[in-house]
């Protein structure tokens, strides 16, 4: 969260955060307390943009005139997070997830992110829940991310052009009334 620092070497700023909650039954509990246990297991990730700096922006209002406002702007990421639930495990839920096979008995869940608005938002929630028969261990999570200029993906880029033409009729509406 926030600055990292290693070891008498570097300072580093860490763009987004991750925090990993997790139920049994319904019941909030530790990672290391699922262990030997058996249950509906619930796990949320909570993946946070913390890159937000005031920015003074300029932009023509309504009526034509140059408005100032200071706001905050994230850094634009987009993201991926993936884990692996054992094939053992029943009642698989996951919205949002693309679910797959692994090839060795086991379900891979991956989420896209895209952490930035209009297109998407700073904060993603996600998770699963499952039940495990006997957990001997808890599935492990990876998660990459970039940031990203959105007119260089025609994906975002098409969201992108949206709002501009969105805001385009709003100042041409608002001019004609």
């Amino acid at each position: 969260r926030g600055d990292q620092s290693l070891p008498g070497r570097i300072r580093v700023t860490v763009p987004l955060t991750v925090h990993v909650s997790y139920t049994l039954n319904g019941k909030p509990i530790s990672p290391s307390g699922l262990v030997g246990r058996s249950g509906t297991v619930g796990v949320e990730f909570t993946v946070r943009n913390v890159t937000a700096t005031p920015t003074r922006i300029s932009f023509k209002n309504g009526y034509g005139r140059m408005v100032h406002r200071t706001v905050k702007l994230v850094t634009p990421y987009v993201g991926q997070l993936t884990t692996t639930v054992p094939g053992n495990w029943t009642g698989l839920s996951a919205p949002r997830a693309d679910i797959a096979g692994n090839g060795h008995g086991a379900n891979q869940l991956s989420w896209t992110m895209v952490l930035f608005s209009p297109i998407g938002a700073t904060t993603q929630r996600f998770g699963y829940r499952v039940y495990a028969p006997v957990i001997t261990s808890v599935p492990g999570a990876s998660m990459q991310a970039l940031p990203v200029p959105p007119q260089r993906k025609p994906e975002l880029k098409f969201g992108q052009n949206g709002f501009r033409a969105g805001a385009k009729s709003g100042v041409e509406l608002t001019g004609g009334a």
